[in-house]
């Protein structure tokens, strides 16, 4: 005979009572949507770490690079050569007026001195001085002074000259070409051909007779020149690098 409290129990399902209900598949969703930016963010600014640091690495090559070409083209031409900005680092890839070459004496010019980094023509301000004085986006004047130079690998669009900032601030493809400053166009084209929409700013090279004090400054990731007569030593973002030291 079976005893009722065992029917009773066995007629009578046992409901075991979950403690842990887990996630459901809208919260999992809810979780790999915020993991999934995080992830992001943190990729993004990684690799504008890494993109920042490859390009000062590169920065410093090409400085490097000009360097030697300088005191290569010094050694073989013992005349000071004419420049007419900063910027204008052309004596490396055209004779001009120089010497030809003498193999008896050993002198005049053997160049081109650099065999790559010649990116054209570049607009820059005629108030920054040969020693390092003055302001680059500065100009007397609205004239368009092309000068052959070498672009950092900074990639930044063209600013407006102290004349144009005051009347028309933004310096983009609507703007003549006398408002825009560090626009780059290709060697052989005027300031009349379209330039560049972006390009690096370009090496500036001060006190070039000077051993004591010569330098190659890029104005570094915010394009601006900070370094002003701070001789050798880097202002702000500035990459600086002395040729005789």
């Amino acid at each position: 005979m079976i005893n009722k409290l065992t029917t009773q129990a066995i007629s009578k399902p046992v409901v075991f009572k979950r403690l842990n209900q887990g996630f459901t598949l809208l919260e999992l969703m809810v979780v790999v949507a915020i993991l999934a930016v995080i992830s992001g963010m943190v990729v993004s600014s990684y690799s504008g770490q890494q993109r920042s640091d490859a390009q000062y690495q590169v920065a410093q090559y090409e400085m490097e690079q000009v360097r030697q070409a300088i005191i290569r083209f010094q050694k073989d031409n013992l005349i000071a050569v004419t420049r007419t900005s900063a910027a204008d680092l052309s004596f490396l890839f055209e004779k001009g007026m120089l010497a030809d070459w003498n193999k008896d004496y050993a002198l005049g010019w053997r160049g081109p001195y650099m065999s790559g980094g010649d990116s054209g023509l570049v607009d820059i301000g005629d108030e920054l001085a040969l020693d390092g004085s003055g302001n680059s986006v500065s100009i007397n004047s609205a004239a368009i002074v092309l000068q052959r130079a070498v672009p950092d690998p900074f990639t930044l669009a063209p600013v407006a000259n102290n004349v144009a900032r005051a009347t028309n601030p933004p310096c983009n493809e609507n703007s003549s070409n006398d408002q825009c400053l560090f626009d780059w166009r290709l060697v052989g084209q005027s300031g009349s051909d379209t330039p560049h929409a972006k390009f690096g700013r370009p090496y500036l090279v001060f006190d070039l007779t000077d051993k004591s004090r010569a330098r190659i400054v890029s104005m570094g990731a915010n394009g601006v020149y900070d370094s002003e007569l701070d001789v050798c030593n880097a202002s702000g973002d500035d990459i600086v690098r002395c040729i005789y030291q």
